[in-house]
């Protein structure tokens, strides 16, 4: 079938007519008179402007028909409304027609038809946002006719034309041909009956109607050859892209759908696994404090017992001392008596004694003596302290020298060193002689045993000068052991000072960690602390808890980078406004995210593929607004020439840019994930460890020093100010010893016998009164001592009782609050405590102890709920405010347990209700439909797709083999696997095969081989991935079979040379311009089933690819294409390119664009000049043109030869 004429009616700017078609016909004019216009009709009869398949102006590259370099993009209704940019040649409307007359070819049999589109349109819009619109499409075939351009319009006899409407088309032409198929708007249904009339069939299936479309669309335009390998990908194997996109987006859904069952499987383990780790330690810490207000109640009780206990004690005590304190009363009563008989026997014998002189004499000696006695003592007994101190002294020196100072005490070893230096020097110290002397004063009587030791005072007389310098090398107020231990003690006391804060901010952190924070600076933990206590009801967290690592290797180059933003607060969109007004109104120093900003501005579309936020993951939207908007244009670069060039870059190394600076960004301290939460609290852990040895190391030095202070001051300084005394007393002594040898006392002796004896007595009366009297004073004190005891003890028994009252309500609420407790049971059970005295005899500490590991393990609980809600669904997330409780009182906390425990036992009893088991029916499910469409459809579609365009290019080899381009024929050569693809092949045919076998075993078990687990693993990474863009791309790119094998083109010669194409030649108008022609129209030839016998389309039309090829290899190419293959051609190119090819043709329609009025908004039409061309003349013409350029160069030659030699 060739084409006969072509009819257009409103189409474009071309004048309404019929335009006959030769077997070579040419389309000349300069650009934009209409030639592309007339092909743009071709085109649109040929594919009905099918989707994906026809291109308009394919010539001049607008293969994208959605842009057209700034102008209105050219479709079928603006052709109809005649469109030029903004301006319509029909503004008010229009009906138009293309309409395709073909004839069989010569020899051919088969009948005339005319395959005819006609369409309405109309102007929408207003200004520049005017456009064609759609109104009305209607495809038809009329067999067994060729229609006239007058079957659809009609003058008047004004000659104005009037357009059949579309509507009424169908009607109009069956008054003159009866056989007139009218599809609608049905284009697939148009394709099949247009191409199976060219077969000389009724109709062929779509797919070989829309092959044979797109290899004839395809053929009209030049396309640049860059590869022969990119030549046969693009412009010989066929390949939608669009195919594989709802079948991989379905797989990758069903994948999703099993990943997400198998993960929701682990999920619900764990979090079952999590629950049950809660539930235990929310029970552990809640039995401690129901202990603590137990052992609470039994110390009420207790303490109310043991006070009633004591006072009734106290009182029969004070019995017991009041009837003792009676007898001794009484018995001071008779020795009162004694006494006074023992006193007037005394006075008589006193009155006998004072009588006589030498009495008298004696009483003053004796009182003499016993002064010097007196004095005597005292001086020895302070002469024997000395020595002792010299000894003390001695001994603390020698002591201090042999102890072991810390090297740390340096000035205090140098005292030492003092020290040593002045014992060192003293001589021998005969200590022990001299206190034995000395204690033999204190017990002689003799005066001659008390001259012979009065050798000790010469020695003791200058031993306080000789030890003044060791004394004030030990505890002088300078340079001595005592001034050097002080100021080391100062200077301990400042590093304690240092080393209790660092031990306190030490403690905080751990316990800020073990709550299950990060590690948050000072301001922040205020902050949240504030927000906590004081603003409960507005949730708020740190975005640093909300944010996990993908790369660790990132993770310190990347903090570093947002530095202190890791720290902002995030809360819900609806309390920013109140969290903000808080952090004022407190003066934090905190920083809210603008959370509903960041989500109305965020564009994640936008985000670069290398942004730093992709190694970062986070579920909270607000947080994932905020990196993105903030952070998200933030480049990861490798080199940095590169980031030179960017303006918001990262390294790995920490180098970075932003505002238009080089900064450092590495962080040391890392706050992202769990994992770093974890090392967070090791290291908290650690450090506070070390905090307090430091502690306790400098308590220990404190404690040695202060050892070794007390040591030193315990030395006294000696004092011998007493041999003087002493010395005087033992001369007063002899003196007085000598006096009493001169008197003549035998008359008073046996008088003064007798008194001492009635001394003695009396004085023996006295001692006993005075110890009779102590007792009673000592039964006094301790008769007020008990009955102070029962005073106190009656006092407070009404606020015992008051307390038990108050701890057995506080067991009552209790059990109000846990329902799975009695308050009787409770109350039995501290009654049994306090029967048998059992339970902890320090109930304090007990009570602290136990409230103490109620809370850390409430700690362990808040850190579990935390963990446990990073895992779970919003409706399965657990409450538990602890923070807001965490500083007061443990009752609230309590009841927070309970509530807790509560909803962890629904949390278990639902998980487990949902089960791995039901869970596992759905995965296996899954799976199995997963393995189903990936196998049996992606893979098998693939896998065929290799196979079926390998066949493709036999059937084409085969086409090749039956044409001949002079002395050559073309092969194509499809050998040599891509390496990467033979991988995806060969996996896709074990798991078809897998899939196809009886045998047990799917995808994800061990089965495959090692290779086909990691082709298999890589494809499931690539349907799970996040980035789902990329992951598609990637995915359509191994869906395409064209990549999976390299082509070649081989020119084989009747010499018997064979050349591959890729080593011959490349470029426009180069070598393989002719081969890649050849190639093409094999493949039209093929598609339109050239080779096969009965009918086939004949027609080919190109737009400017002889054009761009040299003269002789364009007449070559027409000359294969006309007598060759046999076609008819339309080929179109500018005027200034014809001129040489003219020969070739036998029909020309020369363009021009003239102006017009009355052509609506467009003041030009395009006119066509129809002229028959004479081959054989015009090739005589070109020819002796030829003749005559050649003898003009030759003659300019000669001519300059001749200049020369002249």
């Amino acid at each position: 079938m060739k084409l006969e004429s072509l009819i257009l009616v409103n189409w474009g700017s071309l004048r309404p007519g019929e335009y006959p078609m030769g077997s070579m016909t040419l389309l000349t004019g300069p650009t934009g008179s209409g030639k592309s216009t007339m092909l743009d009709a071709l085109q649109t009869g040929m594919t009905a402007v099918y989707q994906h398949i026809f291109s308009y102006n394919p010539g001049q590259d607008e293969t994208n028909q959605n842009a057209r370099n700034g102008k209105t993009k050219r479709t079928l209704w603006s052709y109809i409304v005649g469109a030029e940019d903004n301006l319509f040649a029909r503004p008010d409307g229009a009906h138009g027609y293309v309409g395709l007359v073909f004839r069989p070819s010569e020899g051919e049999g088969g009948k005339s038809f005319t395959a005819l589109v006609g369409a309405a349109a109309r102007v929408d819009g207003s200004g520049d946002r005017r456009q064609a619109v759609q109104e009305r499409l209607a495809l038809l075939i009329i067999d067994d006719a060729e229609l006239k351009f007058e079957d659809l319009v009609a003058l008047d006899v004004e000659g104005n034309m009037s357009v059949v409407e579309v509507e009424r088309v169908e009607s109009q032409l069956k008054s003159s041909y009866p056989q007139v198929l009218n599809l609608r708007d049905n284009k697939r249904e148009y394709l099949c009956q247009l191409y199976g009339r060219f077969r000389g069939q009724k109709l062929i299936s779509f797919q070989e109607a829309e092959a044979a479309a797109k290899a004839w669309t395809q053929a009209i335009a030049h396309k640049p050859i860059g590869s022969v390998d990119e030549l046969v990908k693009t412009q010989i194997l066929e390949h939608d892209p669009h195919q594989h996109a709802h079948r991989i987006g379905q797989i990758s859904d069903l994948m999703r759908q099993v990943h997400n069952l198998r993960e929701e499987g682990e999920r619900l383990k764990e979090s079952v696994a999590r629950l049950e780790e809660l539930g235990e330690v929310t029970s552990r810490a809640g039995e401690l404090y129901e202990k603590a207000l137990v052992y609470q109640a039994l110390l009420a009780h207790r303490s109310l017992r043991d006070d009633e206990k004591a006072a009734e004690k106290a009182r029969l005590l004070i019995d017991e001392f009041s009837g003792a304190r009676s007898k001794q009363q009484e018995f001071i009563a008779q020795l009162k008596g004694d006494k006074a008989s023992h006193q007037s026997q005394l006075i008589a014998i006193s009155a006998q004694l004072s009588g006589i002189p030498a009495a008298n004499q004696k009483e003053q000696l004796d009182k003499r003596g016993k002064g010097a006695r007196e004095a005597l003592i005292a001086a020895v007994r302070d002469l024997l302290a000395a020595v002792t101190q010299v000894q003390g002294l001695l001994a603390q020196s020698r002591q201090l020298l042999g102890l072991p100072v810390p090297h740390e005490f340096r000035e205090v070893r140098k005292a030492i060193e003092g020290v040593g230096r002045e014992l060192a020097a003293l001589d021998v110290l005969t200590t022990d002689i001299w206190h034995e002397a000395l204690g033999s004063l204190q017990s002689s009587s003799e005066v001659g045993e008390l001259r012979s030791v009065a050798w000790v005072f010469e020695e003791l007389q200058p031993l306080a000068e000789r030890l003044e310098p060791l004394y004030e090398r030990l505890v002088g107020p300078t340079d001595s052991f005592v001034s050097a231990a002080n100021t080391q003690l100062g200077a301990l006391a400042t590093l304690r000072e240092k080393a209790e804060a660092d031990e306190k901010e030490a403690f905080d952190r751990k316990r800020n960690l073990a709550e299950g924070g990060a590690d948050y600076p000072r301001d922040v933990k205020v902050g949240l602390d504030a927000f906590r206590r004081d603003l409960p009801h507005v949730p708020v967290q740190v975005m640093c808890d909300l944010i996990e690592p993908v790369d660790d290797s990132w993770m310190s180059a990347i903090e570093g980078y947002l530095a202190g933003a890791r720290f902002n607060f995030v809360v819900a969109e609806e309390h920013e406004e109140e969290a903000t007004t808080f952090v004022r109104d407190q003066h934090l120093k905190s920083r809210v995210v603008q959370g509903a900003l960041c989500r109305r501005l965020v564009r994640p579309e936008l985000v670069p593929e290398d942004s730093i936020i992709h190694e970062l993951k986070t579920e909270h939207p607000i947080v994932l607004a905020y990196l993105q908007e903030q952070y998200g244009q933030v480049i990861k670069v490798d080199r940095f020439e590169t980031l030179r060039k960017t303006s918001r870059g990262l390294m790995k190394d920490g180098r970075a840019t932003a505002g238009r600076t080089y900064f450092n960004a590495l962080s040391d301290k890392l706050v992202f994930g769990k994992a770093q939460q974890a090392k967070a609290r090791v290291a908290a852990d650690e450090a506070h460890k070390q905090a307090e040895l430091e502690l306790t190391r400098l308590d220990n030095e404190k404690k040695s020093l202060t050892a070794l202070l007390m040591l030193g001051r315990q030395s006294k300084r000696p004092n011998f100010e007493g041999v003087v005394v002493a010395a005087e007393a033992i001369r007063e002594l002899e003196r007085v010893s000598d006096e009493l040898g001169q008197l003549d006392l035998r008359e008073v002796a046996e008088l003064a016998a007798k008194k001492a004896t009635l001394e003695i007595l009396s004085e023996g009366c006295d001692d006993k009164i005075t110890t009779a009297n102590q007792a009673i004073g000592k039964l006094n004190s301790d008769i007020a001592v008990q009955s102070q005891v029962v005073a106190q003890k009656e006092a407070a028994l009404p606020a015992r009782r008051q307390k038990v009252a108050e701890e057995l309500q506080c067991l009552k609420l209790l059990a109000e609050v846990n329902g799975a407790l009695s308050y009787s049971a409770l109350e039995e059970q501290v009654a049994q405590l306090l029967e048998k005295d059992s339970g902890p005899q320090n109930l304090v500490d007990a009570v602290h102890g136990q409230i103490g590991r109620a809370k850390d393990f409430t700690s362990d609980v808040r850190e579990l709920v935390v963990e446990y809600n990073q895992h779970a669904r919003q409706d399965e997330r657990l409450d538990f405010p602890y923070g807001t409780y965490r500083e007061g009182d443990f009752a609230p906390v309590y009841g927070l347990l309970v509530q807790l425990r509560a909803r962890v036992r629904e949390q278990l009893e639902a998980q487990r209700e949902i089960g791995l088991l039901k869970n596992l029916d759905k995965l296996r499910q899954a799976e199995g439909s997963f393995q189903d469409v990936f196998t049996k459809q992606f893979c098998y579609e693939v896998r065929n797709a290799v196979d079926t365009g390998v066949r493709t290019l036999k059937a084409l080899n085969n086409e090749l083999d039956k044409l001949k381009f002079g002395t050559d024929r073309f092969r194509i050569d499809w050998s040599h696997w891509v390496p990467e693809f033979e991988e995806f092949y060969r996996f896709f045919c074990a798991a078809y095969d897998l899939a196809e076998t009886q045998e047990s075993g799917g995808l994800f078990d061990e089965v495959l081989s090692p290779e086909s687990r990691a082709v298999r693993d890589r494809l499931l990474k690539l349907l799970l991935s996040d980035d789902q863009e990329r992951a598609q791309k990637e995915l359509q790119r191994i869906a395409d079979y064209r990549n999976y094998r390299r082509y070649e083109i081989w020119k084989e010669s009747d010499s018997g040379s064979r050349v591959a194409l890729s080593e011959w030649g490349t470029g426009s108008g180069g070598q393989l311009e002719t081969p890649a022609y050849i190639v093409r129209a094999a493949v039209v030839t093929n598609r339109l089933k050239h080779f096969e016998k009965g009918s086939n389309l004949r027609l080919l039309v190109n737009d400017e690819s002889f054009a761009k090829m040299d003269e002789r290899r364009a007449h070559d190419v027409m000359k294969f294409i006309r007598d060759s293959l046999g076609m008819q051609l339309i080929c179109a190119m500018p005027t200034k390119h014809a001129g040489a090819l003219k020969s070739e043709f036998t029909k020309e329609w020369c363009f021009t664009r003239t102006s017009a009025e009355g052509n609506g908004e467009v003041d030009f039409v395009s006119e066509a000049d129809e002229r028959e061309l004479n081959p054989d003349k015009l090739r005589e013409l070109w020819e002796a043109r030829r003749r005559d350029v050649r003898q003009q160069a030759q003659l300019l030659f000669e001519a300059t030869e001749s200049q020369v030699s002249a």
